[in-house]
């Protein structure tokens, strides 16, 4: 995901608009939406591109991994110091220093005797932060409760689609899909009695015709299996 020159995926503008559409029906009216990408320039392009007043901020998971090339230009990978490194210049960027840390970045570059390979390796890093510098707006993201990376979401992901639409034989039409995963989201966000009720009274409304509360005798014991 961080690989700044990789290709978009297939039909990325239809991608993008429904996405937008998405958020749209979604995002309460007022809040502003965040968006997390990583270094992609595709990515970035795309995304400003149906969502131009959002607030924007580098993945920093993905700084971390740039962080952590670079410390193995000086140390060797699985010692005490890599990770020391790596933890002093994430605490500068969570106080607002981006700018002295890639300077020091700079001048380690400068005065450090390294081999060409982690030169290399090292001006990378340093373009890499330096590219996009103000989207590391890390140190005002607390105060506006906004995240600065995307594992959450990531994680979300997983236990929501991976984990019930990824396993072994499964294969699925885009419509059962999606149903399944309206299930495993009412179930993991614990909503099945609420769910069960609406349920309830849309079928009765739908076959009926009937506005009220539904029998209890209806038995929905397989949403629960499917989810």
């Amino acid at each position: 995901m961080n690989d700044p020159d990789r290709k978009p995926p297939a039909d990325p503008e239809n991608t993008g608009a429904r996405l937008k559409i998405a958020v749209d029906q979604r995002l309460p009216e007022g809040n502003e939406p965040v968006c997390i990408p990583d270094g992609g320039r595709f990515l970035w392009a795309l995304v400003y591109a149906y969502f131009p007043t959002a607030f924007f901020v580098l993945d920093v998971f993905h700084v971390l991994e740039h962080l952590g090339k670079a410390a193995l230009c000086f140390y060797d990978e699985g010692g005490p110091h890599v990770r020391e490194f790596v933890t002093e210049r994430l605490r500068m960027l969570l106080q607002g220093k981006a700018g002295r840390m890639i300077g020091g970045l700079k001048q380690m570059l400068s005065k450090q005797e390294l081999s060409g390979t982690k030169r290399h390796s090292l001006e990378q890093v340093i373009g890499y932060l330096e590219r996009d510098r103000k989207h590391r707006r890390y140190e005002i993201c607390p105060a506006k409760g906004y995240p600065i990376g995307s594992g959450v979401i990531e994680g979300a992901c997983r236990n929501l689609i991976n984990d019930g639409l990824e396993l072994t034989g499964m294969s699925w039409t885009l419509r059962g899909a999606e149903s399944v995963m309206r299930l495993r989201a009412v179930n993991i966000n614990k909503d099945w009695d609420e769910f069960r009720t609406y349920r309830r009274r849309q079928e009765r409304l739908r076959l009926y015709d009937i506005v009220g509360s539904a029998s209890t005798e209806i038995r929905d014991q397989e949403l629960s299996r499917a989810a």
